[in-house]
C-alpha cells in the first residue's frame, strides 16, 4: 500500500519596493516552515513519500498547479494534498483558486478534484486523496466538489478545509492542527485503541477540528468545514494513517471485543473527569501532586489484573450514585505506569 503526500507553503509575492500601495496579498512568512514540519510528521511518523516537484511548487501558480496535477495523476493508493497559502473565490463564487508564489492564480482547485475523482484506473483499486486547504474561503471547495460528483458512491476525494466559504484562514491554523493532532496520535497523547491499524478519518478530522477551536478562542473565528458524508457511512477504506501505536497481536484479555468498540471509548471517555475524581474532585492530593487515596483494595487488584489481560475481554463498573465508580477508574488509570509515575 503506497502513500504520497504533497505539502505546500506558498509565502506568496514579496511586496516591491517601488510600489507604494500595499500588496493584495500579504506575504506569509510562516507558510514554508509550517509545510516543513508537517512534510516531517508524515515522512517520518506515518510513511509518507514526499513528493519534491521541480519547479519548486511554492514559486509560481503554474508550478503549483503541475505540481498538483502530478500528485493526482500518480495512482498512489493514498494521497495527501496539503496547500497553505492565500485562496481568491472565483468570479462566480462557486469555486476557490490558489495564489500562486508569483501573485498569480491558479485554475479553480475543483479541476484537480475532478481530475482524481475521474482518473481511469486499472484492477479493482480506487486511489484515495485527502485535500487539506489552509486557504481563505476553503469551505468553497467543500461544497463545489459534492456538486460535481456523478458517482457518490465511489467518491475518491476528501476535502478538509480551514474555514467555511464566507471566513477566512488564520495564521496557518489548520497546518498547525493536523501537525499537532499526527504527532498526538505517534506519541501517545491522543488516545486510540492499540487494535486499530489505522486513525479512522472521521476521528481525525474531529480532533483537528476541536485543536482549531481552540486556537480560535479569544480571536478571530474559524470554523472548519470536514468533509461531508451520509450519517452511519462507512469510512474504513479511507486509510490514510496507520495507527503509530498499533499492535497486531494486542493484548490477550481483548481479542474477543469488536475494535469498534475501543474507538467509541478512545472518543467518549473524557480523561480529565476520571483523573479529576482520583484527585478527589476538589483538587485533594499530596504535596508532590500526586492523589490521595485509599481503600477498594480488593476492586483494583480485579480490574489491574484485567487491564493486563487477564479474565473477560470487557468488565463492568458498577454502583449506586456517588459510590465512587469514576474514581476507582481514574486511580486504575493513573497507577498505570503509561499515563503516570504514580502507581
Amino acid at each position: 500500500m503506497d502513500r504520497q503526500a504533497l505539502v505546500v507553503g506558498v509565502e506568496g509575492k514579496a511586496a516591491s519596493l517601488e510600489d507604494e500601495s500595499p500588496p493584495k496579498w500579504q506575504p506569509l512568512a510562516y507558510a514554508d516552515p509550517y509545510a516543513q514540519r508537517l512534510r516531517e510528521v508524515l515522512g517520518k511518523q506515518y510513511s509518507y513519500v514526499l513528493l519534491d516537484p521541480d519547479p519548486d511548487p511554492a514559486s509560481t501558480a503554474a508550478a503549483l498547479g503541475d505540481a498538483l496535477t502530478e500528485a493526482v495523476t500518480a495512482g498512489a493508493d493514498f494521497t495527501v494534498i496539503h496547500l497553505l497559502g492565500h485562496g481568491e473565490p472565483t468570479r462566480n463564487s462557486h469555486g476557490l483558486q490558489a495564489v500562486g508564489g508569483d501573485g498569480r492564480l491558479t485554475e479553480s482547485l475543483s479541476r484537480w478534484g475532478d481530475m482524481a475523482e475521474n482518473l481511469a484506473t486499472e484492477g479493482d483499486g480506487e486511489p484515495a486523496v485527502l485535500l487539506v486547504l489552509d486557504l481563505c474561503h476553503s469551505g468553497t471547495v467543500v461544497t463545489e466538489h459534492l456538486r460535481s460528483l456523478v458517482r457518490p458512491e465511489r467518491r475518491r476525494v476528501w476535502v478538509l478545509a480551514a474555514c467555511q466559504s464566507d471566513q477566512s484562514a488564520y495564521d496557518g491554523r489548520l497546518n498547525l492542527a493536523v501537525d499537532d493532532v499526527l504527532r498526538g496520535f505517534a506519541s501517545g497523547a491522543l488516545r486510540l485503541d492499540e487494535s486499530h491499524e489505522y486513525i479512522p478519518i472521521d476521528r481525525f478530522c474531529r480532533e483537528v477540528a476541536l485543536s482549531i477551536e481552540s486556537r480560535s478562542a479569544g480571536s478571530y473565528r474559524q470554523t472548519v468545514e470536514r468533509p461531508l458524508v451520509a450519517l452511519g457511512a462507512d469510512l474504513s477504506h479511507l486509510r490514510f494513517f496507520p495507527n503509530p501505536c498499533h499492535e497486531p497481536s494486542g493484548p490477550g484479555g481483548r481479542a474477543g471485543v469488536d475494535p469498534a468498540v475501543f474507538a467509541f471509548l478512545d472518543e467518549v471517555a473524557d480523561a480529565r473527569h476520571f483523573v479529576g475524581r482520583a484527585h478527589g474532585g476538589s483538587g485533594a492530593a499530596t504535596e508532590s501532586g500526586l492523589p490521595t487515596f485509599t481503600g477498594r483494595s480488593a476492586e483494583l487488584r480485579v480490574l489491574t489484573a484485567w487491564a493486563e489481560g487477564e479474565g473477560t475481554p470487557v468488565r463492568i463498573v458498577t454502583g449506586v450514585p456517588g459510590a465512587g465508580k469514576s474514581t476507582l477508574v481514574g486511580i486504575l488509570g493513573l497507577g498505570d505506569h503509561r499515563y503516570s509515575r504514580w502507581r
